[in-house]
């Protein structure tokens, strides 16, 4: 087993993303930092080495433990990374509160534009 590995590369293997091209794309925008510094894909990943990795809404903060050479199923992904303490908080916290928040619009019964009884009700609503 090697001694080092690609980032864009182990964030795949770490199965961060689904493919090594999304990876690269999201190590070239800087939502991978190395050690807290903005980084190329082909920057070489060591064991013990701090990422933070910004995925959409999700921030992970890990520290590599090893690297494979073939992605690996997600129960093994231990082998790979640790992550934070308080990123798994942090990221369970965000999670119950978009479970808790309910979206205005998807109280509506109806899809698209309203309907004449619904443009009735607002214009009633609003004092027109």
């Amino acid at each position: 087993m090697s001694e080092s590995q690609r980032v864009d590369k182990w964030l795949w293997v770490a199965r961060f993303f689904k493919s090594r091209s999304l990876a690269k794309e999201a190590v070239e925008l800087g939502r991978v930092l190395v050690n807290g510094e903005r980084v190329k894909a082909a920057k070489e990943v060591q064991i013990g080495d701090r990422l933070r990795v910004t995925r959409e809404t999700e921030v992970f903060d890990v520290t590599v433990k090893g690297f494979s050479e073939t992605r690996l199923g997600a129960k093994f992904l231990d082998r790979l990374y640790e992550e934070d303490e308080q990123s798994k908080n942090r990221r369970e916290a965000a999670k119950e509160a978009k479970r808790l928040f309910q979206e205005p619009a998807t109280t509506r019964q109806t899809k698209g534009r309203p309907v004449k009884k619904e443009i009735r009700e607002i214009r009633k609503f609003r004092g027109y």
